[in-house]
């Protein structure tokens, strides 16, 4: 994959970021449901698509490449 710029990190910061306040705003709407339980099927879907875009983000940044290393140095 190619080298990942500030630029590019930004941007999939920021959509994970625009990803979670969409979740949240939809759970808020409407308001006099905010007591009730969360639901683990929901959680579960949120944090399945966060963890996944996080997934994709340390991949195309090299974390791989990166855990090698930390293991060669040790």
């Amino acid at each position: 994959m190619p080298d990942m710029t500030k630029g590019d990190f930004a941007g999939q910061a920021a959509a994970i970021a625009s990803e979670a306040s969409s979740w949240a705003a939809s759970i808020c709407i409407p308001s006099r449901k905010l007591s009730e339980p969360a639901c683990a099927e929901t959680v579960a879907r949120f944090t399945d698509a966060i963890r996944l875009r996080l997934a994709d983000l340390d991949e195309w940044a090299g974390r791989a490449a990166l855990a090698e290393q930390e293991k060669g140095d040790a």
